[in-house]
């Protein structure tokens, strides 16, 4: 029987993902993840596998935690502009913050590494899909772009990313609610 682990896997996870979210994949170490995470190495590849497995378990974390918030907002009751609205500026609003500048570990996976590894491009896939889904709902409720709900969705998903990005490198307020105004004007 193993020693049982003096560790908290979750909190350990947590860790890493922040650590792949801030730095990317390529640009961590396993001892930035060590060091991150309060283990030894022997405890990364026990409990988690290699870089690679471990990258994976912290972006499916991310997608449950994070892509879950996002999916109960448009779930939530509320008319849809204004949940549009509140979720895009929501961005606008954290880009100024030291999370904000991470930008969104979904958009960066999908760039980093999602056209090289076909585990990650499946696990990236799937949550825009989710999140496609959600929107498309949401606007299917409102009734009033029940037949092109489906188009407003895909073009509400590109650029969600797209502002995840552009907060990256743009964090003034101003300058990315004049974006918001405009994917909100789409909902008009």
């Amino acid at each position: 029987m193993g020693r049982p682990k003096e560790f908290d896997p979750e909190t350990a996870l947590d860790r890493a993902m922040e650590v792949f979210w801030r730095q990317g994949f390529k640009a961590t170490s396993i001892q930035d993840l060590v060091e991150a995470m309060g283990i030894n190495r022997g405890s990364l590849y026990d409990t988690f596998g290699g870089k690679d497995e471990l990258y994976q378990k912290a972006l499916a974390r991310y997608c449950d935690t994070r892509i879950r918030g996002l999916l109960d907002r448009l779930a939530a009751p509320g008319e849809p502009r204004e949940v549009v609205r509140e979720v895009f500026a929501g961005i606008a609003e954290s880009s100024g913050t030291e999370e904000g500048k991470f930008g969104c570990l979904l958009t960066n996976s999908a760039v980093e590494l999602a056209p090289h590894c076909a585990q990650t491009q499946a696990a990236v896939a799937t949550s825009m899909s989710r999140i496609e889904d959600g929107f498309c709902a949401l606007l299917q409720r409102g009734g009033r772009h029940a037949d092109n709900a489906r188009a407003i969705a895909r073009f509400l998903v590109g650029n969600l990313q797209g502002l995840s990005v552009v907060a990256k490198t743009t964090p003034t307020r101003e300058a990315l609610m004049d974006v918001v105004d405009v994917i909100v004007s789409v909902i008009e």
